[in-house]
């Protein structure tokens, strides 16, 4: 995290200036408790996994098919120097 800044005004601002200006810290947060990652049953993340997967394969087969079309393919481009 980037710690506050002093703005040439004196205000505390969060980050670097930036082409809008300052961000302006306006709040903090702190954590109240903390709770240990526990495993969930299949059956409740099954879905969720099938969709992940799914979306995995269908990635990689654009980025296949889309390798294949770029080695087949003949551009030319045919521009006048001005």
């Amino acid at each position: 995290m980037v710690p506050p800044q002093k703005h040439p005004g004196g205000d505390e601002y969060l980050g670097a200036p930036g082409p809008r200006g300052f961000c302006r810290l306006r709040s903090v947060l702190a954590a109240q408790d903390v709770v240990a990652a526990q495993p969930q049953p299949y059956e409740e993340v099954r879905r969720e996994i099938a969709e992940k997967v799914l979306d995995v394969k269908i990635q990689k087969a654009v980025e296949e098919y889309a390798e294949k079309l770029r080695a087949l393919s003949d551009v030319r481009v045919y521009l006048k120097a001005s």
